[in-house]
């Protein structure tokens, strides 16, 4: 507005019109190739990571929890059902075979996931509470 002419104390330094017309410097983005989206990189991260625990406990630990995670960030993805096998079968190949579910049945119940997600269909009435709670009654005379 007024091209530069105002003088003002500031604690910065004053911007020069020349800066103002310079492109910025582009941005480096991460070029690591993710295997599965929805999961992510740090799920796939910490699945590579499972080599390095020696006890049975912690990677048993490691196999029902990671398993349970991957199957709710799948359904927060897809907003479709999944089979429990291809979650075990992901779990697998991530973990480059050192996490095997041998009872994929086991994993939490999708509905239980999508209820604790908000996402289920069936618990989403509440619309239909509020009608029915405003509904004006007429006085018979």
């Amino acid at each position: 507005m007024s091209d530069f002419q105002l003088e003002v104390d500031s604690p910065y330094e004053i911007p020069k019109p020349e800066m103002l017309m310079e492109k910025p410097n582009l941005m480096e983005y991460p070029k690591s190739k993710i295997k599965y989206g929805h999961y992510g990189k740090y799920t796939e991260a910490i699945l590579k990571t499972s080599k390095s625990l020696d006890s049975t406990e912690e990677k048993e630990f490691l196999k029902n929890s990671m398993a349970n995670f991957m199957k709710k960030l799948y359904l927060s993805h897809n907003n479709d059902a999944v089979e429990n096998h291809v979650i075990a079968e992901n779990l697998k190949e991530l973990s480059a075979g050192e996490l095997v579910l041998e009872n994929p049945d086991d994993l939490a119940n999708t509905n239980t996931l999508l209820r604790s997600m908000g996402m289920n269909k069936k618990f989403n009435n509440n619309n239909k509470n509020f009608k029915n709670k405003h509904k004006k009654k007429f006085n018979k005379k």
